[in-house]
């Protein structure tokens, strides 16, 4: 099937080199906005060949596109959904790196998600769409995601963990067994999570707290 990768900066350039790791697509280029952008190198050799306003058009003539969106902001990926899924031929399959591991399959996946290199799943998990789950992320037994998630590089969301929509899990932090993370929450990298985060919170640090919440603490 012939596949593009919208954006061409580091989440899209990585989620070509998985592209590379599978057999199962024909790789036309990567997608910006602005026209001005096609034929700026990207990676592998390859370059930006189209805008988006060009997709509905190359969706017709190839009869079936693939097209991803690999990247973390999740507001976007809204709304580039949003704009193509009318669109007749274009479909948004998972992409998943051959290295990573499922210890059974998932009981919920929806589509367009990205599972990148080295990441492990285990039982019991139920994910939504348009999650990106970066290099050596863990998931636990009965993790539960919503839609447009992004767990970072190193990321551990241990036991019955639920993400809502829009969630932000930096790299190498870690969610403690049973916690929540309401829509649009955001944990900093290398915070633990030790209670639920309420929805469009932003935590950091080691117990995690919501950002203002430290300041104040640190300069009492």
């Amino acid at each position: 099937m012939a596949a593009v990768i919208l954006g061409s900066e580091g989440a899209s350039k990585e989620a070509y080199w998985i592209l590379q790791a599978l057999d199962d697509y024909v790789f036309l280029g990567f997608v910006e906005a602005e026209q001005e952008k096609i034929g700026m190198p990207v990676t592998g050799g390859q370059t930006v060949a189209y805008c988006d306003a060009d997709l509905p058009a190359l969706a017709a003539a190839r009869g079936k596109l693939a097209v991803f969106l690999p990247f973390a902001d999740g507001a976007l990926k809204r709304r580039l959904y949003g704009a193509l899924r009318s669109c007749a031929g274009v479909c948004f399959p998972n992409l998943i790196h051959p290295s990573a591991v499922f210890l059974e399959p998932p009981e919920a996946l929806g589509e367009g998600n990205v599972i990148s290199a080295g990441a492990v799943l285990a039982c019991g998990i139920r994910m939504g769409s348009f999650n990106l789950i970066n290099r050596c992320a863990t998931l636990g037994h009965d993790v539960a995601l919503g839609d447009y998630n992004c767990c970072n590089p190193g990321a551990v969301l241990s036991g019955c963990v639920t993400l809502g929509d829009g969630c932000l899990v930096g790299a190498n932090a870690t969610l403690l067994q049973g916690l929540r993370m309401g829509d649009g929450a955001v944990l900093g990298a290398g915070a633990v999570l030790t209670k639920d985060a309420p929805a469009g919170v932003t935590l950091a640090g080691v117990p995690a707290r919501p950002l203002q919440e430290r300041t104040e603490a640190e300069h009492a």
